[in-house]
């Protein structure tokens, strides 16, 4: 879905975002993982990669769509494939092994 209203697509970036975040962390907890912190903490690490890299190339007048760190989050299964995505980083060092 197009939009030209920048609000309306920095929700979806943020909504597509927080689904990635999600499904890997349950994927994690498949593989025996535990998050030892609250999952909104991981949330919240994972979207502010996600500002920090856009105003690193747009600066502050930039939209969370144009954040270059996004096509890693989005696309996970081909960033697992190269050392993993960095949503796989933050549940790294967020948590712990249980099994």
């Amino acid at each position: 879905m197009l939009c030209d209203d920048p609000d309306e697509v920095e929700v979806q970036v943020i909504q597509d975002v927080l689904a990635v975040v999600e499904a890997r962390l349950r994927e994690w907890e498949g593989w025996g993982w535990r998050v030892v912190v609250p999952r909104e903490r991981v949330h919240a690490v994972v979207l502010q990669a996600v500002i920090r890299s856009v105003r690193e190339g747009f600066g502050w007048r930039a939209t969370l769509d144009r954040a270059g760190i996004l096509d890693r989050i989005l696309d996970g299964a081909e960033a697992a494939e190269e050392g993993g995505s960095p949503v796989d980083w933050v549940i790294r060092g967020h948590g712990a092994q249980t099994n």
